[in-house]
This record gives structure tokens, C-alpha cells and sequence, in this order.
């Protein structure tokens, strides 16, 4: 067993991808600023589902276009808050999130992060193929000389 503060557990704790970013090396503008909020933001799956929960409960369309809108401001609000230290200081957020839940703390936060990435690209891919499956159907049980 190793003391604590070796080496070995430094160079776990450090690399290339958690160092400080200089200030000289920082160039994020209004075009990358807006890249993080469209992907943020951005989802058809998103979309689907606040407009079907919004629709379940009988609102109009309207009020769901304007309750999706709020929301998108909230979270822009939101990422903002939290990406502020790390674009003051040049740091990236598992750094940051070390600050408040520890060294080994802020693993769960990352493990978390895999686990729902895991889970993104089928549901991305399901989207939009619900409403051209019921065509795909169709297709597949007509007679020959039949349309749907």
C-alpha cells in the first residue's frame, strides 16, 4: 500500500485534459457559445416528449411552444452558471466538481454522465423513425397493386 501524496496518486489525479487552460489559449466566442447552447437545447427527443406530456394534460399548442421556449432559457441559464468558473479560470468542470464532492466523489458525477451517454444515440435514433414506421407497416402488409 502506498502513502498518500505519491506520485502514483498525483498522476491519477492530474493530466493534460484536467490542466488549467491560459488565458492566451482561450478562444471561445458567440459561435461556440452557441454550439454548447444549440446542444444543450436542441433535441427531437426532447421536443417529442415535452410536447406530448404538454399535449397530455390538455394545453394548447401555444402555451407547449412557449412552455419548451422557458425551458430552454432556464437550462441556458443554468449550463451558463455552471460552465462560469471554468471559462473564468480555464479549468474543466471535473476539476471544478472535485471542489465540492471530493476527489473520489466527483467520479460519480462522471460515471453517471457514460452510463446516460450509453443510453443517447438509440433513443436519438428512435425519434424520428416512430412516425415512418407505421408507412414501413403499411408497406409490408398491403396486397401488390394496393395503396395504404
Amino acid at each position: 500500500m502506498t502513502p498518500t501524496g505519491t506520485a502514483r496518486d498525483a498522476s491519477a489525479l492530474y493530466n493534460e485534459d484536467l490542466a488549467p487552460v491560459p488565458p492566451e489559449k482561450r478562444q471561445w466566442g458567440a459561435f461556440e457559445i452557441f454550439n454548447v447552447w444549440n446542444n444543450d437545447i436542441q433535441s427531437l427527443f426532447g421536443y417529442t416528449l415535452a410536447a406530448s406530456l404538454f399535449l397530455t394534460y390538455g394545453l394548447n399548442g401555444w402555451l407547449t411552444f412557449t412552455a419548451i421556449i422557458l425551458a430552454g432559457f432556464i437550462v441556458m441559464f443554468l449550463v451558463n452558471l455552471s460552465g462560469r468558473p471554468s471559462v473564468r479560470y480555464g479549468i474543466p468542470y471535473a476539476v471544478m466538481a472535485r471542489a465540492s464532492m471530493g476527489v473520489h466523489g466527483a467520479r460519480f458525477p462522471a460515471l453517471a454522465r457514460g452510463i446516460a451517454a450509453l443510453g443517447d444515440p438509440p433513443c436519438v435514433a428512435a425519434a424520428p423513425s416512430e412516425p415512418i414506421a407505421p408507412a414501413g407497416q403499411c408497406a409490408r402488409n398491403r396486397p401488390r397493386r394496393e395503396r395504404c
